[in-house]
């Protein structure tokens, strides 16, 4: 039974100390449910977090990076807090054993072995990347707003909530009628079309700069280059043609393949040249013979 018809008083501003956050967050989610504050919409709750915290909440939440959504959602709040205070919470734990281990050791009559296990936190350093070279074409006969292509992100960091990725156009890109970016919330984006047909003759080849981000601190992004193909297609989608590059890629033919090719094509044309030529020194001998005995008759 809830005691929404009482005044329920919030517990005393946190004293940002990293030992005092498990207890006092305790303190304050009976507050939440006593109050009957978890029924109200998630700003609300999360403004109240803040505000029964202090103010020094407000810089802890700048260096956390949220974004507008994520800031106004209780439970990533929540969890955003929890590991800033507890992650740095256990780095002091293991100072202080540090410092206890030593005043031990200069006292061997009371040292007292335990052992202790040490996560060790990675940082974050690598901008994500696709996560695959992505092979993307569209048709000539696109329609707007179709959907030519699903992308998503690798990054080799490993932040202890997991991997949030952001997808956007790059500035250059942004403007432009050609393609646009849904980023779906999931760790992936759909790469879509913003006109109606392509034409390959007046260009064959698109190249959309895709900008990926993670949500971790400090925060790191990278700019990756989607190369798209413009192609014929039947109705249903299909490709039928596309530029000679696609094609020779598509029918799989080897580098060797290809110099064959070419050195057959240069063998003809020698070949054609010196018929040619010896063709034209016979017809020659021919007519310097039949002159000569029209001279001599």
């Amino acid at each position: 039974m809830r005691m929404n018809q009482f005044q329920v008083t919030p517990p005393e501003k946190f004293s940002f100390k990293n030992e005092d956050w498990p207890k006092w967050m305790k303190r304050f989610e009976r507050f939440r449910v006593a109050s009957g504050l978890d029924t109200q919409a998630d700003e609300n709750q999360v403004n109240a977090l803040i505000y029964t915290m202090g103010e020094e909440t407000e810089d802890i939440l700048v260096s956390l990076h949220l974004t507008a959504e994520q800031a106004s959602e209780y439970d990533t709040v929540k969890e955003k807090l929890d590991a800033h205070f507890i992650a740095r919470r256990n780095v002091i734990f293991e100072r202080a054993k540090s410092n206890q281990r030593q005043q031990e050791m200069d006292n061997p009559q009371q040292i007292i072995r335990v052992p202790v296990y040490i996560r060790v936190l990675d940082v974050n350093d690598n901008a994500p990347t696709f996560a695959t070279n992505y092979e993307t074409f569209v048709c000539e006969n696109a329609k707007a707003n179709q959907r030519i292509q699903t992308i998503s992100a690798t990054d080799p960091d490993d932040p202890l909530a997991g991997h949030r990725f952001f997808f956007g156009l790059a500035q250059e890109a942004a403007g432009k009628a050609n393609f646009s970016l849904c980023d779906n919330k999931d760790n992936t984006a759909g790469i879509l079309t913003r006109r109606n047909s392509y034409s390959s003759l007046q260009k064959s080849v698109y190249h959309v700069p895709v900008v990926i981000s993670d949500e971790e601190f400090p925060m790191q992004s990278s700019t990756n280059t989607l190369t798209i193909r413009v192609c014929t297609c039947d109705r249903e989608g299909n490709m039928k043609l596309c530029n000679a590059e696609a094609l020779t890629a598509r029918a799989g033919l080897s580098t060797g393949a290809l110099v064959a090719i070419l050195l057959c094509v240069i063998i003809l044309l020698s070949l054609t040249r010196l018929i040619s030529s010896g063709t034209n020194s016979l017809f020659h001998k021919m007519l310097v013979e039949e002159h000569l005995t029209f001279e001599w008759n």
